[in-house]
């Protein structure tokens, strides 16, 4: 997180004026990243990421992948026991 004081803020805020309207999203995008750049993803966050995109292109069910073959002996945790 960043933080600014009202003084900062405001030098941005002029500075941003002097960009063409176009590319003013760009322009603040650009000085984000080299002000506080991204962290790196953490292993769940990528884990995470992986398993909206199976679901988002129909590969993933609901607790394993769709053609994956079903582990012996183990259930899902809302399998009726």
């Amino acid at each position: 997180m960043l933080q600014l004081d009202d003084q900062a803020l405001a030098r941005i805020a002029i500075a941003a004026t002097a960009v063409a309207p176009d590319a003013r999203a760009a322009w603040l995008a650009q000085l984000a990243c080299k002000l506080a750049p991204p962290r790196p993803r953490r292993r769940a966050s990528t884990r995470q990421a992986r398993w909206r995109e199976r679901q988002r292109n129909g590969q993933a069910d609901h607790f394993t992948a769709k053609g994956a073959a079903p582990v012996a002996g183990r259930q899902g945790r809302c399998a009726p026991q």
